[in-house]
């Protein structure tokens, strides 16, 4: 079963918007909260997301970044790990529907230290916000070649906690608890083992607030 990717080199310009309740990354209903890029990796039944946020309403870039000309995962302040379980799957010819629930926390580094080839590396740092994820993902495969395929995904986020932090000695925080979010990824990828099945992901995705 081929799992999700979406291949983005560049990152998105953030520019502070209209926040709602005080903090950032709350937004009023209908606007984009964050966005971020990262990698998902699949395990039979479990998936594992790790990442660097991108844009955050409410913060600069400059504020985003421990080097504004360096942007990436190894200067990235702010990282989001998901944890994620199968609870369904269905299937219509050469689309696939999986569904999931799990969790995502959003974490914060003064001093960043991410790298994809240490996916622990992006839990590091302070928790700030933490979420339930109730997603699904629609994989459309390519049948001439059926460990790669295309697809698009949407997931519910339910936030639970937010923890102050600072930014360049300012406090924020991040969200709020009770705000809900509609999460959309979109891309490729790729199956390295059919039996279990295992995938090798890349991911990119907006997070809009919904409610609350």
């Amino acid at each position: 079963m081929v799992a999700l990717v979406a291949a983005l080199g560049a990152c998105s310009k953030s520019t502070p918007a209209t926040s709602v309740n005080g903090g950032v990354g709350q937004p009023a209903a209908g606007k984009v909260a964050w966005r971020f890029v990262g990698h998902l990796d699949q395990n039979g039944g479990d998936f594992s997301g790790y990442g660097y946020l991108t844009q955050i309403d409410g913060l600069n870039d400059s504020q985003l970044y421990s080097s504004a000309g360096q942007q990436g995962e190894q200067t990235a302040r702010f990282t989001v790990v998901i944890t994620s379980h199968l609870t369904s799957r269905s299937k219509l010819q050469n689309v696939t529907i999986v569904n999931t629930s799990g969790t995502a926390t959003v974490y914060y580094n003064d001093q960043p230290a991410g790298n994809f080839a240490d996916p622990s590396s992006f839990a590091k740092g302070t928790a700030i916000a933490q979420a339930g994820v109730d997603g699904q993902n629609v994989l459309n495969i390519n049948p001439n070649n059926r460990d790669q395929g295309i697809a698009a995904a949407t997931a519910q986020l339910s936030q639970t906690s937010a923890t102050g932090f600072k930014v360049d000695g300012t406090s924020h925080q991040f969200g709020r608890s009770g705000l809900v979010e509609r999460m959309a990824l979109n891309g490729e990828g790729t199956r390295t083992d059919p039996a279990t099945p295992k995938s090798l992901i890349e991911v990119a995705g907006d997070i809009i607030v919904s409610a609350g």
